[in-house]
This record gives C-alpha cells, sequence and structure tokens, in this order.
C-alpha cells in the first residue's frame, strides 16, 4: 500500500542505510539533504507524476539509486519512471550502462526519445501529461548551474513542468564518493579515464587522469582519482 509520511527531522542516512557507517559527515549530510528532496517530490507529486532525466552519467546514477530507495521504502508499489534522450553520437558502453540501469532497478516506464531536450519535453507532455515534475542531477557547480533552487520551473517554450534539483549542494568529488560508498554500479567508461561524458565526437579521456604509457597503450586512472573538481570537464571538446 503506498504511502506518503515519512519523518521530516529524522536522519534519513540512518533510515535508508541501516547498519551501514557513514563516516564522512559532509557526505552524510548530503545524503540526506537529497534523501529528503526526493521524499518531499514523491509526496507533492506522487509516483505517477515523477520522472527521472537520465543519460547514464554518474551525477543521475547517484540520483536513480536514491531514487529507487525512496520508492521501495515509501511507495513500495511503484516503480522509477525514466526520461531517457538519446544521441545518435552515443558511446556504446553506455547504451549498454543503460539497458543495465533499467533491469537492476526495474524500471516502469522508460520514456526515450531522438530529439532534442526541448521537443523531448514537449512531446513527453503531450503524451504523459500525468507527469509534473523531472528529477535532475544538476549540481550547484555545473555550467549554469549556479543561480539554480531546488524546485524550478521550466521555461515555457519547454513544456509545464517543475525540475527538481535534488543534487544541487554536490561536487564533482562527493559525487564520487556517494557512488563509491554505497557501491553503486556505474559506466565503465568511467574506470577507463573519462570524467564527463557528452558526444563521443566531443569527449576524450581527461589529461589529467594520465597515468603512464605501456607500449603504445596511453593508460589513464579512473575518474574518482581526479582531485581537482575544476578540471572535471578538460576531456570535453
Amino acid at each position: 500500500m503506498q504511502n506518503g509520511n515519512h519523518e521530516p527531522s529524522a536522519n534519513l542516512t540512518d533510515i535508508y542505510f541501516p547498519g551501514k557507517i557513514i563516516s564522512d559527515a559532509y557526505l552524510s549530510d548530503l545524503l540526506s539533504d537529497s534523501l529528503r528532496t526526493i521524499e518531499d517530490a514523491l509526496s507533492k507529486y506522487r509516483p505517477s507524476g515523477v520522472i527521472l532525466a537520465f543519460n547514464g552519467g554518474k551525477d543521475c546514477t547517484l540520483l536513480l539509486h536514491l531514487y529507487h530507495l525512496v520508492l521501495q521504502r515509501l511507495f513500495p508499489e511503484a516503480k522509477p519512471s525514466i526520461l531517457f534522450i538519446e544521441q545518435e553520437d552515443c558511446f556504446e558502453q553506455l547504451m549498454d550502462f543503460v539497458e543495465l540501469c533499467k533491469s537492476h532497478y526495474s524500471i516502469g516506464h522508460f520514456l526515450s526519445y531522438k530529439s532534442s531536450i526541448q521537443d523531448a519535453l514537449i512531446s513527453m507532455q503531450s503524451q504523459h501529461p500525468q507527469l509534473e515534475a523531472i528529477l535532475m542531477g544538476t549540481r550547484r557547480d555545473d555550467p549554469h548551474g549556479s543561480g539554480l533552487q531546488t524546485y524550478a520551473p521550466t521555461d515555457a517554450s519547454y513544456g509545464n513542468f517543475v525540475r527538481v534539483n535534488a543534487l544541487l549542494k554536490w561536487s564533482y568529488t562527493d559525487v564520487w564518493k556517494g557512488i563509491k560508498v554505497l557501491r553503486i554500479p556505474y559506466c565503465s567508461l568511467y574506470d577507463q579515464g573519462y570524467t564527463s561524458l557528452g558526444l563521443k565526437s566531443k569527449t576524450k579521456k581527461n589529461p589529467a587522469l594520465y597515468s603512464h604509457r605501456e607500449g603504445d597503450v596511453e593508460v589513464y586512472k579512473p575518474a574518482f582519482h581526479l582531485t581537482q573538481d575544476q578540471f572535471e570537464r578538460s576531456g570535453r571538446l
């Protein structure tokens, strides 16, 4: 039976990760804040009115995991819904990871569009008018993220949706701490030196993670070894 009850002042990491010790107090606070935001969005818009914008990247991967946990606890009969905008010039490994997530998290509605973001949202609103809120993995240190609030309406030309930015307070390093501590599966490209995934033709391994050569092969460290967040997008062309 679905319900929307939750403890507004509770330590949500203790509730969602019983028996797991998260020694990093700041990470614990970030997780609790994001979980509470997702709880609030699902209570306000109901699971049928919420969808996650997902592209297989690290940020929305973390968010998908938290979204799934909240649904399991508060709305066990509901399944995650995903909006995926497919690019023609996309990494094969990324598409493989998206397929893995569909089964791993028992995705209910998987809405895939081969179009611009604007056209996809307009189509989605027409085809699925019950959807009101879009969970976003945008961080405040992302390009164009500095002025965002947790709840932000889309521009009218993008449809009538509310963006729910549940990861605003997180940094690049924080996201990787969360993924590693919670042992969340992630795209294999991040283990090959990629730190920010875009179009295949406009994305390369991050030079800040270059390690050494083995014959003709350049070896790079995994993405979570990047210690200077400002170089996150150094592999984007």
